[in-house]
Order: structure tokens, then sequence, then C-alpha cells
């Protein structure tokens, strides 16, 4: 009936691209190359995805479990950009691998990655006589990064930035998933069972100004002594990396109270999960009678009375400053839970912020 309703209305009923066992296998076996958690694996398994001209079923089931790939390879302002890294040396590949920052000048490029040099340039809206340099790295946090640099005048220094292979977050997902679907004309949905499957956190990325009043709640954490003065904890509009807002902590040597915040979720018996999120420090420092380990995340199993089943698995942060960086829990949901509760602290000195949760089930091995 729906499809004569729209025949009778003269629209178009639109289907998602055909994936054949084939595409699946290719797909499958490029995302088993390298780890999606680190930054270069994230690159080199677009890198493989571009060089194996994958179909339109490949991209649209590549793009249900990791959308800023299949964008990085359809969009143009990516592609120009990828096409630049596959002209580069090797060598210059592998000093990238191992997290130098490269510096190419066009004088020492070869024929064919100037040519793909001035053509990303031109696509940037610099002229491509002018172009001076293309800078690559990770000197912009936790993304490889493009920087083109032209002289349009004598003395004048024009840059522009590309970033490239994003690491996959609850708000930066959709917005890849908004950009596929116009381009397949359908919305490229992740998996709802089976491995790669995402389990359902609300608010992951801390986007609603009132979550800490639902989903989220703050709760009982650590205490030293007496309940006077509270770590500071709020949701910060200026330091973010999934979307607007992240959540921060805040507390110093004279904090005797460090809340937790927490979220209790559904979670599916048996299965192997892996939690992600990503934090950033800024003098992260262990004072007073603060513990060692105590700034973490943690999910606990529990069954369906609340009680836990099983031990709490955590994910410490390391002491210091530093940029957003990866935490990862992996762990077996016991066969008795049926929930598990997730849970953010830090009960040390220093400013931390954390953001961009994610929980999937992942193969058993």
């Amino acid at each position: 009936m729906i499809l004569l309703f729209s025949l009778l209305l003269g629209q178009s009923v639109q289907a998602a691209p055909q994936i054949t066992d084939a595409d699946k296998s290719t797909v499958d076996a490029i995302l088993s190359m390298e780890s999606d958690g680190e930054t270069f694996g994230r690159l080199l398994m677009v890198i493989a995805a571009l060089e194996a001209d994958l179909s339109d079923g490949a991209l649209f089931y590549l793009a249900t479990t990791h959308p800023q790939f299949s964008e990085m390879i359809l969009t143009d302002r990516y592609r120009y950009a990828m096409n630049y890294l596959l002209k580069i040396p090797s060598f210059d590949r592998h000093r990238l691998r191992q997290g130098e920052t490269i510096m190419r000048e066009v004088k020492q490029m070869s024929k064919l990655e100037r040519l793909a040099a001035q053509d990303l340039a031109e696509f940037m809206g610099h002229n491509p006589k002018k172009l001076r340099s293309i800078r690559i790295g990770a000197f912009r946090g936790f993304m490889i990064s493009i920087e083109i640099a032209s002289e349009p005048k004598k003395k004048e220094l024009l840059k522009e930035y590309i970033d490239l292979a994003w690491p996959s977050t609850p708000v930066r997902d959709e917005r890849s998933r908004e950009t596929l679907t116009k381009h397949f004309k359908a919305r490229p949905s992740p998996p709802v069972t089976g491995p790669k499957a995402r389990i359902v956190i609300g608010d992951p990325s801390f986007e609603k100004s009132n979550t800490l009043s639902g989903p989220w709640k703050l709760a009982p954490g650590i205490q030293l002594i007496t309940n006077k003065p509270e770590a500071n904890i709020e949701l910060d509009t200026e330091e973010t990396m999934d979307g607007e807002r992240a959540l921060r902590f805040y507390a110093s040597d004279k904090t005797r109270n460090f809340p937790s915040v927490v979220q209790t979720i559904s979670v599916p018996a048996g299965q192997r999960i892996r939690l992600r999120m990503y934090i950033r420090a800024s003098k992260l420092r262990t004072e007073f009678k603060q513990s060692p380990n105590s700034t973490r995340v943690s999910i606990r199993f529990l069954d369906a009375n609340g009680e836990p089943v099983a031990p709490r698995n955590d994910a410490t942060a390391r002491l210091g400053s530093y940029e957003w960086e990866l935490m990862e829990i992996k762990a077996m949901v016991p066969h008795n839970a049926t929930m598990a509760e997730v849970k953010i602290i830090s009960g040390q000195s220093g400013t931390v912020w954390f953001d961009g949760m994610s929980i999937n089930i992942i193969d058993m091995y």
C-alpha cells in the first residue's frame, strides 16, 4: 500500500544500495587490519578502502559502523586530501605512523605529488601556483591534520586545515550519517544486534543542558574526612571533543568530597562489550589524602534487582596535562546481568574533561 500510494503521488521510492557477501567480506577485512582506536590505524583503513575501490554497497555497509570512513571517501573536501596522502613517499607515511609531523615543500615533491597538492590547494581556495608547503600530522589532537600553506603576496602566508581520521563519537557520527544519507538517498543506520551494535546510552556526549538531572545523575563518590568543600562538576561549552558540551571536573588539595556522575543502562547478557570515552586533563595530580587512579570511568554489571554480579571494570586517567585521548574498557557481560552502572569520577586535583562515550558489542575474541 505504501509503495502504491507513493507511485500515485508521483514520488520515487529510494532503497539502500545492495550489499553483497563480497562487499561485507572486503569491508570486514579492511576493518580488521588496524585498530580504529588509534589515529593512524583509522587513516590506514581509509587508505585501504580507497585503494580497494569499494562499490556503493560496500561503502554503505562501511558507513553503518564507521560513517566517518565513508564520508572521507565520498566527500570532495576529504577525497582531495586523501588523494594527496596517497601520493606522498611511503617513508613519510611510515613517519606519520610513528607519530611524527612531516613537512612537504613543493620543491621537494614529485610531479604526481605536486599535482595532487595543487589540486587540493585549489579546491581549498588557494592559488595553486602560490602553494609553498603542506604539513601533515596529529598536531591538532586526536586526528590527522593537513595544513596547506600558500603565499598569495610576498611575506603573507595563508593557511588552511583539513582534519582526517577522526574517531567514532556519537555526535560526529550522526553528522556523518546525515551527510551520507543525502549521498545514498538512504540512511546507513548502525546495526542493532550482533558485533558492532551500539548499546544505548542517554546523552553520551553531554549535549543536554540539564543532563546531570537525567539521564546522568550526580551520586556519592569519594569522601575524605568530611563532605566539604566539594569538587566542581559542570558542563563546559568551551573545551569539547564531541558536540557542544563536555563534562568537566575540578578539584584542589582543599577538596574533600568528590561526587561521581552515573547512569544505569541495559546490557545484553553473555556478550563482550567495549566502552570508549575521551578525556582531556590539565595539571591532574595526587595531593593530600587523594588515592592514585581515582580519576576514572567504570562499568559495573548488575542483576535485575540492581545487585552487582561481577567486579567493577575501570579505565583510569594518567596524571599530567594532555589533549583529548582515548579511555577504553573491554568486558564480558555476565549471563545473570541485565543492567550496568556507568560511573565517571575524578578524585584528584586538577581539571579533567570527559566526552564522547560509546559502548559497543564486539567479537568474543
